[in-house]
Formats: structure tokens, C-alpha cells, sequence
């Protein structure tokens, strides 16, 4: 019971901060049209609610996949070993952790000729589905020619399939590295340019796969153990009140994108693929 009121709780966070801000941004300059606010106040208004949500010291949030109960017992370098044998012929393959990456067990993986590789292990609750979409979608992006680099995945020597199932029940991936650096916040023009780019590149994209992940508008679907009847009830909660002045800032938030995007859907405007 504990468990499932910990998952309720950790939903409805999730919806109020990461859903809410997120579509106060996205959705800015399509909800100015038919308001008198300036285009950005709504994600200004995120920000701030955002900035007292992470300064409320009642909440404890796990924060890596390592920190989660089903990975505690995982023997992390086997699993690892596990991976690399289905995508390279080297048994000294060494791993090295990357700085980013807190969803997923994301390192380099170094061979013994001095290539270098990303391996990927998914933690997504064992849903091959949606990387078997994920990789689709990324196989028919390399096909066009951007001006920037998109993942290309390795095919396992054993199945040539891009992605395989590990005996934990985790899907793994490898690919080719990138060159170049993380693009940093101080330069949005730039994040600005590829973020429009690849929206385009996806606008071209076709498959025969149909998303197996509810689009991001959807706010109270972010999480499977939330609803927006759960959503309302759980932050009248008493554990809601260390963000109380966030969260009222976010239901109106929510609200107002509510009505917008019913408005938006009677548009039958086109729906981006991820």
C-alpha cells in the first residue's frame, strides 16, 4: 500500500512539474493568441512555480536508476559484459561511465583496437515496444542529412537487429559516438536551430509503428499510476502542502492548457511523431 501511494505521489509530482512546464513553454505563443498575456508569461510563471517545487525540502525523489529496488541487486559490469557480446567479438572490452544520463545505464564502451562505442541499457520497466519505436524512428532520421549527427545504432552480430534482451529482461543497444561536445544552455540560439531542424527531419519521417508512448500534451497520463481524478486528489493531500503556492500556480496552469489544446484538437492539426 505504501508502494502505491509513494507511485500516486511521485505521479503527481511529475505531472506538476515536469508536464506543466514543459507545455507552458511549448504552448506559450499558441495560448497568447487568444489571450492578452504576453507569449511568455505562462512559462515564466512554470519557472517560478518550478523553482519552489525543487526548493521544498520535504520531497525525496529518486534521482538514478541505480537508486531504484529493481536495480540495487543487478550485477552492473556482467550485465554490461552480457551486452557487448552480442554486438562486438572482444572479451576485453573495458567500460567507462558517461557524465550524463540518470534513466538509463548509459557507458563507453572501449575496445582492445581503440574503438569506442555508447552502450545503452533501457530502464523502462522491460517495454521492448517503445525501443523497438525509438529505433525505427532514429533508422529513418539517418537516412536524411541534417546538419548534425543523430544516433546510429550497431546491429548485434547474432540477430542484426539493433537492440537485444538481456537475460534481466532489460533491452541494450550499442552505437557509433558522436563527435562534438553537449550543447550548452548559455547558447540557445544554436539548441534553438537543431531543435527546429530535426522537427523537421521528423515531420518527413514514415513508419508502420504507431507510438506506444501517450503524446506529452496528454498531462495526466505522464505516469501510469496517475489520472486527473487521482491528480486533484492527491495534491489536496497533506504532504502537498511544503509547495502548496507551486502547485496552485501549476493547476491554473493546467487548466488554461486544458481548454487550449481541446481547442487546438478541433484544429485536426498534424501530431509530431515523438
Amino acid at each position: 500500500m505504501a508502494r502505491v501511494q509513494q507511485a500516486v505521489r511521485m505521479a503527481a509530482l511529475m505531472a506538476a512539474s515536469s508536464c506543466a512546464f514543459s507545455f507552458s513553454l511549448n504552448t506559450a505563443s499558441l495560448v497568447s493568441r487568444s489571450s492578452s498575456q504576453p507569449a511568455l508569461s505562462s512559462s515564466r510563471r512554470a519557472q517560478l512555480a518550478l523553482r519552489k517545487v525543487g526548493g521544498a525540502k520535504k520531497l525525496n525523489m529518486l534521482q538514478t536508476f541505480t537508486e531504484a529496488d529493481t536495480w540495487k541487486a543487478t550485477d552492473i559490469p556482467k550485465l554490461l559484459k552480457e551486452a557487448a557480446t552480442h554486438f562486438l567479438d572482444d572479451e576485453n572490452v573495458k567500460f567507462t561511465p558517461t557524465s550524463g544520463g540518470v534513466n538509463n545505464l548509459v557507458q563507453y564502451v572501449d575496445t582492445s583496437d581503440g574503438q569506442r562505442y555508447v552502450m545503452r541499457i533501457y530502464n523502462n520497466g522491460g517495454n521492448s515496444v517503445r525501443v523497438k519505436y525509438e529505433h525505427a524512428v532514429l533508422k529513418e532520421l539517418n537516412k536524411q542529412s541534417m546538419s548534425f549527427q543523430v544516433p546510429n545504432y550497431v546491429p548485434s552480430k547474432k540477430t542484426g537487429d539493433t537492440h537485444i534482451l538481456l537475460s534481466n529482461g532489460a533491452e541494450a543497444c550499442m552505437c557509433n559516438i558522436i563527435p562534438g561536445e553537449l550543447p550548452k544552455s548559455a547558447e540557445p540560439a544554436s539548441i534553438g536551430r537543431a531543435a527546429g531542424e530535426l522537427l523537421v527531419a521528423l515531420g518527413k519521417v514514415k513508419i508502420d509503428l504507431k507510438s506506444p508512448t501517450p503524446p506529452y500534451f496528454d498531462i495526466y497520463k505522464v505516469h501510469h499510476a496517475i489520472s486527473r481524478e487521482k491528480f486533484f486528489e492527491e495534491i489536496e493531500k497533506p504532504w502537498a502542502e511544503s509547495c502548496k503556492g507551486a502547485m496552485e500556480v501549476m493547476v491554473e496552469e493546467f487548466l488554461r492548457i486544458e481548454k487550449r489544446l481541446e481547442e487546438l484538437k478541433q484544429d485536426n492539426l498534424p501530431f509530431q511523431l515523438m
